[in-house]
C-alpha cells in the first residue's frame, strides 16, 4: 500500500483506520485508502511476513503483503467533480452473496459494487450518493445481510455544517443504477453520529455517539437510550457478535461495555407491525430482554450463549 503513491494516512484526513472482515470468506478482508484495498490471506503468507517484513528488528522491502487495489480511485475526479478528495473511511461486504460490497469516503461518496470477489482489476464501482446526503464524514455503513441493494449510513459532523443537507441516518436503497435515502434521523436532532450496526435478527439499528449508544427499534420512528448502565461518554465503535447475541461497545476512557439482545426464544415475544416483514413471513417469534435493557462492563462476567439463539 505505501509503495502505491496514494493517499495513505489515516490519521490526518479522518482519524482512524478500520478493517473489514468478509462474512463468507473471513481470511478476506477491506481497508481504505484512495482505493479499497482487499487481501485474500489476512495480509499474506504468515511465515514470510514474519521473517521479511519486520518494521521494527528486522527488514521491510518490496513484496511485503498480499494487498490489492479494487478498481479505479474512488475519492478522484473519475467518479466526478464534486466530494473529491479525502480517502475512504468505510466497507462493508454483504453475507447475501458473495459479490457485493459497499463503501463511501469522509467527504460524503457512497459507492456498490456487486462484483468485489473477482480479479481486483476488474472490479467495477457505482457511484450512489446524491444532494439527498449531506457531503460529511461516513461513520458508519450497516448493509442488510438478508438484501445487498439495501443498506443503513450513518454520518458524523453537524448538521449546522451542511444546512442545505442535513441528516445523520439514511436508509439506501437501490434500483438499477438509482438509490434512495430516506432519512431516520427522526428526534435525533443534532448529534452526530460515530458508527452504526444493525442487529439483523431484530432488525434493530444501534447507533454510537458523543453521549453513549442510541437504538431505533425495528419499525419505530424514535431512538431512544439502548440500556441503562452506560455511563454518558463518547463511543467511537461497536460490534454485534450475532452467535452470542450480544452488542459490545467500546468507549473513550471508560471500557468496553456489552449489551444482551433479543433471542428468538423466551420472554416477552413480540410480534406484530413493529418486526421486519421478513421475521413476519417466516413467522418466528421475536423476543426482547426484560427492560430495561442494561449494558455491563467487559471486566464483569459475559452470560454463555442461549439456546435457540441465531
Amino acid at each position: 500500500i505505501q509503495e502505491s503513491g496514494e493517499a495513505t494516512d489515516p490519521v490526518g484526513p479522518t482519524g482512524r483506520q478500520f478493517l473489514t472482515f468478509d462474512p463468507k470468506e473471513p481470511d478476506t478482508q477491506f481497508t481504505g485508502f484512495e482505493h479499497v484495498w482487499r487481501t485474500p490471506n489476512n495480509g499474506g503468507d504468515r511465515a514470510f511476513l514474519q521473517a521479511n517484513c519486520r518494521l521494527y528488528g528486522g527488514s521491510y522491502g518490496p513484496g511485503c503483503g498480499d494487498w490489492e487495489p479494487l478498481g479505479e480511485f474512488l475519492t478522484r475526479d473519475n467518479f466526478g467533480a464534486d466530494r473529491t478528495g479525502g480517502v475512504i473511511v468505510a466497507a462493508e461486504r454483504s453475507s447475501a452473496d458473495s459479490g457485493t460490497l459497499w463503501a463511501a469516503t469522509s467527504l460524503g461518496r457512497v459507492f456498490i459494487t456487486r462484483n468485489a470477489d473477482v480479479a481486483a482489476s476488474e472490479v467495477s464501482f457505482e457511484r450512489l450518493d446524491s444532494d439527498a446526503i449531506p457531503p460529511r464524514f461516513v461513520s458508519g455503513i450497516a448493509v442488510d445481510h438478508q438484501d445487498p441493494t439495501r443498506a443503513f449510513i450513518s454520518f458524523s459532523g453537524f448538521n449546522a455544517l451542511t444546512p442545505e443537507t442535513p441528516g445523520h441516518v439514511f436508509e439506501v436503497r437501490v434500483d438499477g443504477k438509482t438509490a434512495v435515502f430516506p432519512s431516520l434521523d427522526y428526534n435525533l436532532g443534532d448529534i452526530p453520529i460515530n458508527h452504526l450496526v444493525r442487529d439483523d435478527v431484530m432488525g434493530d439499528l444501534y447507533a454510537a455517539t458523543d453521549f453513549g449508544v442510541l437504538v431505533l427499534l425495528a419499525g419505530e420512528r424514535q431512538w431512544r437510550i439502548a440500556g441503562a448502565g452506560l455511563p454518558t461518554v463518547l463511543t467511537p465503535h461497536l460490534e454485534i457478535h450475532p452467535e452470542s447475541r450480544l452488542l459490545f461497545a467500546a468507549t473513550h476512557g471508560m471500557g468496553g461495555w456489552y449489551l444482551e439482545l433479543g433471542s428468538v426464544e423466551g420472554p416477552a415475544c413480540l410480534e406484530g407491525p413493529n418486526l421486519e416483514s421478513n421475521l413476519q413471513k417466516a413467522a418466528v417469534p421475536i423476543c426482547r430482554p426484560e427492560p430495561p435493557s442494561r449494558l455491563e462492563r467487559l471486566d464483569s462476567e459475559i452470560p454463555a450463549p442461549r439456546s435457540g439463539n441465531r
